[in-house]
């Protein structure tokens, strides 16, 4: 395990990305330390913004767990197409232009969504190599169904599942995730359904992209791109460091293992 999240993160290594998002409001807080909790704040954003959306009827989980990102991913789909379907007849500029907006943020629950259920059936694929994903989903569908008052779960899925209620999830121990989930678990709940105005991506190979919002070309904010381009300029700084220092540790590693 420890030579993948070695490898892993020297892969990551090889592009960094920088984000800057607007937030209607701060809380300051930060990621839970528990997986769980983390886990569930991301499952609580995406249900508030798809309730506000009109597309996150019927509700049947409001956990964090696999069966509660599984129905996430499928209110967006259905508010994602219902969206396509209603854009191609709209002709006024600012009615498509908000559509498109919501559109991103749909796109990015339903996918963000998905790449959860793929963290959590590799869980269970770990405990049980015979886990069929239909078949868990149908049995959990029906305990939901004769029992609507809690949430189900048997003896083994809370091991690697997270759809407890918290009183329940706090009792358990937590999740074990490796750096580059927990990586993507703290993206997720750093950026929410909240809009990115400004994304620079830098490669190692010297490529770089940024992207602007479309709004803020023809409104140009002068605070948002000094705040962007410092945050650039420190990550770059950091980027470069830690480079240096996995280089370092790489060259350590091979010389333990070479022989004389």
């Amino acid at each position: 395990m420890s030579d993948l999240s070695f490898k892993t993160l020297a892969q990551d290594l090889l592009s960094l990305e920088v984000s800057t998002i607007v937030k209607v409001d701060m809380s300051g807080r930060k990621m839970p330390t528990d997986r769980r909790e983390a886990l569930l704040d991301i499952a609580k954003k995406y249900h508030l913004k798809l309730v506000e959306l009109g597309c996150r009827a019927p509700e049947m989980w409001n956990s964090g767990g696999i069966m509660a990102f599984l129905e996430l991913r499928s209110r967006a789909i259905q508010g994602r197409k219902k969206r396509e379907i209603v854009i191609n007849k709209i002709t006024d500029a600012q009615k498509q232009k908000h559509i498109k907006q919501e559109l991103a943020i749909l796109m990015r629950i339903e996918g963000q969504s998905e790449q959860i259920v793929s963290m959590f059936v590799n869980f269970a694929l770990r405990e049980d190599p015979a886990f069929d994903l239909p078949a868990y989903r149908k049995c959990m569908r029906d305990k939901m169904k004769n029992d609507p008052e809690r949430l189900p779960y048997d003896d083994d899925s809370f091991r690697w599942n997270n759809d407890l209620s918290r009183g329940t999830m706090q009792k358990q121990a937590d999740l074990e995730l490796d750096a580059v989930q927990i990586s993507m678990i703290r993206k997720m709940w750093e950026i929410g359904t909240e809009q990115v105005v400004l994304q620079t991506v830098i490669h190692a190979d010297g490529d770089v992209t940024t992207r602007i919002a479309e709004h803020l070309t023809q409104h140009p904010n002068q605070t948002l791109f000094d705040v962007h381009n410092q945050a650039v300029d420190n990550s770059v700084k950091f980027w470069h460091g830690l480079v240096e220092l996995v280089t370092g540790m790489a060259k350590n590693l091979f010389k333990n293992i070479t022989p004389g």
